[in-house]
Parts: C-alpha cells; structure tokens; sequence
C-alpha cells in the first residue's frame, strides 16, 4: 500500500502525456549513445513528410513532429 502514491502518480503522467497527442513508441539511441534531431531550414512538405518524423525548424527554432497527418510544434 505505500507504492500507491507512486503508482497513482505515474498513472496521471502518462495520462497527461496521451492528453498532449505525442506518444512515442520506440526510439532507437545509436551505439555513440547520442539521439540528434533533424536540422531543417525550413519545414518539409509533401512526399517529404513522414508519420512521426521529428525535426528542429532552424530558422524558427522550433521543435516539431507530423503526427496524424499534421506539424504540430512541440517546443
């Protein structure tokens, strides 16, 4: 009973993470142990955009995803 606390705050974190939309399932760190994000110039479009595709928009300095056939900024 006294993990209770705990459990129920994680609970509501992770519900809290499926509220915002960004669910990652699986990420993969290469062997050098650093995950980097794609630096773009400008957004990608069209055959360019992949479902969960993950980049930093360098001119406006966001942190974007396509997710469910759309750019949302993350940061």
């Amino acid at each position: 009973m006294n993990d209770l606390p705990d459990i129920i705050k994680d609970l509501d974190d992770r519900i809290k993470t499926l509220e915002k939309g960004v669910f990652i399932k699986k990420i993969t760190i290469p062997t050098d142990g650093f995950f980097v994000i794609q630096k773009l110039t400008a957004d990608p479009a069209g055959a360019n955009l992949i479902e969960g595709l993950i980049w930093e928009n360098t001119t406006t300095h966001h942190l974007k995803i396509y997710l469910n056939g759309s750019v949302t900024t993350i940061i």
